[in-house]
């Protein structure tokens, strides 16, 4: 990726800092996209905290504009979102070979037991005014979606991959999940429009109100063994959250009840570009204020974002 002005991690400044980086040539397959919305996310908090990579270009989530392009899949002026994530040697993301298909089924050669790079935590992110990015990792934004909508394409992929395969099993279940911010909003509106019936629950919520079905984890630290003496025998848990945390189930527990355990990572492409069409009302209630890339607005952004209440936007176009 090569950039103008970017945001990068910086060691002892929990706010960063704003780099001029050279620009770089574009190889074959790759495109340059001027960048017209980043979203923050609890990752990028985590990684000013404590940068995997001092100097790393954060963001991941995002949307932009293609302004030069080596690849046959995008003109100039397309409006693009992306999947966050480079996989195999660095020569795959220097050509056109698709990274995942339509439905987002990683069964190839660089599938499900790939090592994958997050972008903004194991290499440079997207919080520049320019980025050149792999085709592969691009997909064309509906033309009548905003910047905002766009931007937040990788967070409903993720949020939709508890549901992908289960849509028949949520069906008149109920299903407990926990947090209050725009995560467990997004979930609970996944679970509705799947059939099923969402239960906030918390350490209050005893057995005695009600038994659930499932369990969709949302944030951590999370309780697992208050919340699974409120499953039914036979019923799941999904785990989702992807930081380095430590989760802790009483395996007892789960042996009793017979439980079913289920680690999820991204759901289909097209499952997500058809679910926001039809809930881009909702999603909108979820947005929160957009910020331009200075030390000022960077700084009110960061505040903003602590609360997990809306999703904040940064405007790399507005230095």
């Amino acid at each position: 990726m090569s950039y103008k002005i970017a945001w990068v991690s910086e060691k002892n400044n929990l706010s960063g800092s704003l780099v001029r980086l050279e620009k770089l040539e574009l190889k074959h397959g790759q495109v340059r996209v001027r960048v017209m919305r980043v979203g923050l996310c609890r990752t990028d908090i985590q990684q000013m905290k404590a940068p995997k990579k001092e100097g790393l270009i954060l963001g991941h989530e995002g949307s932009g504009s293609v302004v030069e392009s080596f690849s046959d899949k995008f003109c100039v002026g397309d409006g693009v979102m992306w999947f966050p994530y480079s996989a195999g040697p660095s020569s795959l993301c220097e050509s056109d070979e698709i990274l995942f298909d339509s439905n987002f089924k990683k069964e190839n050669d660089i599938g499900r037991n790939q090592e994958w790079s997050s972008w903004g935590v194991d290499e440079d992110g997207v919080c520049a005014e320019e980025i050149v990015v792999p085709a592969a990792s691009l997909i064309k934004k509906p033309l009548h979606w905003s910047w905002e909508l766009a931007a937040y394409y990788e967070p409903v992929l993720a949020a939709l991959a508890p549901f992908k395969g289960r849509e028949s099993d949520l069906s008149n279940k109920k299903i407990g999940l926990c947090g209050e911010g725009r995560i467990a909003h997004l979930t609970e509106r996944l679970i509705e429009t799947h059939g099923g019936t969402a239960v906030r629950v918390g350490s209050n919520f005893t057995s005695k109100d009600q038994q659930l079905d499932g369990f969709i984890e949302c944030s951590l630290p999370c309780p697992f063994e208050h919340f699974i003496s409120l499953l039914r025998p036979s019923s799941f848990i999904v785990v989702k959250s992807r930081g380095a945390h430590q989760i802790s189930i009483p395996s007892s527990l789960v042996v009793q009840k017979e439980l079913t355990i289920r680690g999820c990572w991204y759901g289909e492409s097209d499952a997500a570009l058809v679910w926001m069409e039809a809930n881009k009302i909702f999603l909108e209630t979820l947005f929160g204020p957009v910020f331009p890339m200075s030390p000022e607005g960077l700084g009110a952004a960061l505040e903003e974002e602590k609360k997990e209440k809306v999703k904040v936007f940064i405007n790399p176009q507005k230095c």
